[in-house]
């Protein structure tokens, strides 16, 4: 091995102790020559780290498999798509560790882990605005495009150019007509 391979070697097993501190370093491996008859050789994992990159990938699998049903318990009914559950979920737990412990022992203490996810839904659906009635909208669109059609339910047989034209005394005197006080009297 040249000194260059082997520092790349030891920089290697530096950064994959800081990411995986319980990893082997390379030197552990085993060294088995390349089928094509090359001299070099080129290191391999031994049945042990097999099985321990295997078990970690099951590990990881099924956090990701509950982790996705915890999110669709927690978005049940609720008007979020699930990643934004998810980034939520996430966030509750970094704010509040007792939710990622409760996450790590849900296998062995499932009935906490049932009432953390519950808790989470409950403080995600304060999240949702409150819904919009329909009755009061419509209400109020009509309203509105009553207002701005000018239509009037009450014919003073006076058009508005009729108005324009009198003077004061006599626009006092229609107000008066039709039970209005007119203003400053």
């Amino acid at each position: 091995m040249t000194e260059d391979t082997e520092t790349e070697v030891l920089d290697l097993d530096a950064l994959l102790a800081e990411t995986e501190p319980d990893s082997e370093p390379l030197e552990n491996a085993e060294a088995v020559p390349l089928e094509n008859g090359d001299e070099s050789a080129q290191p391999t994992l031994s049945t042990d780290d097999t099985a321990t990159s295997m078990l970690r990938r099951e590990i990881a699998q099924n956090a990701e498999r509950d982790i996705r049903t915890a999110t669709k318990q927690i978005g049940r009914d609720l008007p979020f798509d699930d990643d934004f559950v998810e980034t939520f979920m996430t966030s509750e737990a970094r704010k509040d560790r007792r939710l990622a412990q409760a996450f790590f022992g849900r296998n062995d203490n499932p009935t906490a882990w049932a009432r953390a996810i519950e808790k989470m839904h409950q403080s995600l659906a304060r999240q949702v605005p409150a819904p919009i009635d329909q009755g009061v909208t419509e209400d109020r669109e009509a309203v509105r495009a009553a207002a701005r059609s000018g239509v009037h339910t009450a014919d003073t047989g006076v058009t508005a150019e009729q108005i324009a034209g009198m003077s004061k005394a006599q626009f006092e005197a229609e107000q008066r007509r039709h039970g209005v006080k007119p203003y400053g009297t």
